[in-house]
């Protein structure tokens, strides 16, 4: 899947689907990742609120409204579990999920449950290019999901970063990982990239605030550092 105009340029002979804006609803994505070997998801990252609760935490309540899950303890008969599964409280949002899903339609929301129901196994690398989707419950994230669906490799994001400093970096990884001449592992070629926003990235039309602005025109942290490789490093 394509980032944007500028990768689809830089790289005319991949073979690629880019699905935009109102065409990436929940059924076509699922429907196309199984089918490529890099996958890239620029979008936002899903995130339930802290009052649901998480099947696997203590956190008790009153509220029927939880979904309740019960499974039977190893020797002492049934442990009764209020909350919801933990990859249902996490996921990437999609077309459609600023809006009120009625009920059996798509509600534009990929949970980390329904990756993991994915064959991904063709996958070398996902990108999560979204808001902290290195995320949710401890391991129960985003990047758990797609690795269990069977992605060899991830790329991750601990913060939100701004849309122009993550779409040159993430152009730069890409022709570390497929330019003829460079042609680097996944992780030395992320790391070539984090280094080249670091040392050139003050100077390549990024809008700073005056708090983060460039020294010497070497870029803050907060612009290159939130993206991390988890998985296959080749």
């Amino acid at each position: 899947m394509a980032i944007n105009d500028s990768f689809e340029q830089r790289f005319p002979d991949s073979q690629h689907q880019s699905l935009r804006k109102a065409q990436a609803t929940k059924q076509a994505v699922c429907e196309a990742l199984p089918h490529y070997s890099y996958l890239h998801l620029a979008t936002h990252g899903f995130f339930a609120p802290p009052e649901l609760h998480s099947a696997l935490t203590d956190n008790r309540s009153d509220d029927n409204s939880h979904a309740a899950i019960s499974k039977p303890a190893p020797r002492s008969g049934a442990l009764d579990v209020t909350g919801y599964h933990p990859d249902l409280l996490v996921g990437l949002a999609l077309a459609g999920a600023n809006h009120q899903a009625e009920s059996g339609q798509d509600d534009g929301i990929l949970t980390a449950l329904a990756v993991e129901e994915l064959d991904l196994s063709q996958v070398q690398l996902a990108t999560l290019s979204a808001c902290e989707t290195a995320g949710g419950e401890g391991v129960l994230g985003l990047q758990r999901a797609f690795q269990l669906a069977g992605a060899r490799s991830t790329v991750d994001t601990l913060w939100k970063i701004p849309d122009k400093a993550s779409q040159l970096l993430m152009t730069d990884f890409y022709e570390n990982l497929w330019d003829q001449d460079k042609h680097l592992p996944k992780l030395e070629a992320l790391r070539q990239a984090q280094l080249k926003m670091l040392r050139e990235g003050g100077n390549r039309g990024l809008e700073l605030p005056d708090d983060k602005s460039a020294n010497d025109g070497r870029l803050p942290p907060f612009y290159w550092a939130a993206f991390e490789l988890s998985g296959d490093w080749r």
